[in-house]
C-alpha cells in the first residue's frame, strides 16, 4: 500500500507540473520536457515576480506544487484505513 502511495504521489506531482508547463506561455506546447527545468523555470518566475532569493523560490515552488498530491495521498489514506476497518472481522 505505502508504494501505491508513493506511485499516486509521484504521478500527481508530474501531472501537476507538465499540466503547469503545458499552460504557460506558449499555451499548448511543452517548451521543458525535463520537470527539473519546469520547476526551475517556475522558481525562476516567482524569483522575478515576488522577489524572493532563488532557493527560497525553488522551496517555495515544491511545496506549492507538493501540497496537491499530498492532500490527495492522504485522503486516499483515510477512505481506505476507514474501509479495512469496516471489513476486518467480517468474514470471521
Amino acid at each position: 500500500m505505502l508504494l501505491f502511495k508513493l506511485i499516486l504521489f509521484v504521478g500527481i506531482f508530474l501531472g501537476l507540473t507538465y499540466g503547469i508547463e503545458f499552460l504557460m506561455p506558449p499555451f499548448g506546447q511543452l517548451y521543458y520536457v525535463d520537470p527539473l527545468e519546469i520547476l526551475l523555470s517556475l522558481s525562476q518566475t516567482l524569483t522575478y515576480k515576488i522577489g524572493v532569493s532563488k532557493n527560497l523560490a525553488m522551496g517555495l515552488t515544491v511545496l506549492l506544487i507538493g501540497i496537491i498530491p499530498l492532500i490527495c495521498v492522504i485522503l486516499l489514506s483515510k477512505a481506505t484505513k476507514k474501509r479495512r476497518k469496516q471489513t476486518k472481522y467480517k468474514f470471521k
